[in-house]
């Protein structure tokens, strides 16, 4: 008979636990690779001159993340700016809805606080509205975009 130590024990609970029902998983921030193309990307954006008027996001914590981390030159000169860039959060850019734990939203109230340099105005559901038991299809992908493309428009 061979003992176990608690640690193993968790980690074997965990392992028995289906990825999408994991917690720990649901929105995750950037990974550290995830970071470094950030800021490779960062350059070249600063390297080309790239100045939006208006940076819009997907409500996901990584998507945010790389969006601060792109354009953090804009946040840097919005600081005392009469005309600072707008970085705005919109549901149409949301990755696939579904089952998998780390395409599902942080609620709206948690966003707000972690990222309040963002404009989250125009999301209108505290929980995310795409998380369900079955992926989202194809269909409402093209629609959720394409009502995105005519706001931007707008």
């Amino acid at each position: 008979v061979r003992s176990i130590s608690s640690a193993q024990e968790n980690l074997v609970v965990k392992l028995l636990v289906p990825v999408n029902a994991r917690t720990e998983l649901l929105d995750p921030a950037l990974t550290a690779r995830g970071r470094e193309e950030a800021a490779a990307a960062h350059k070249d954006v600063l390297l080309n001159n790239i100045k939006p008027k208006l940076v819009v996001v997907s409500p996901v914590t990584r998507a945010t993340e790389t969006a601060l981390i792109v354009f953090k030159h804009l946040l840097d000169a919005g600081n005392g700016s009469s005309n600072p860039v707008r970085f705005v959060a919109h549901e149409g850019l949301h990755e696939r809805g579904g089952v998998a734990a780390w395409d599902c939203r942080r609620p709206l109230s948690e966003l707000h606080s972690i990222f309040p340099q963002i404009d989250y105005s125009l999301i209108k559901s505290e929980q995310d509205p795409f998380w369900s038991n079955e992926r989202e299809s194809q269909a409402s992908i093209i629609k959720r975009l394409y009502e995105f493309l005519l706001w931007l428009r707008d």
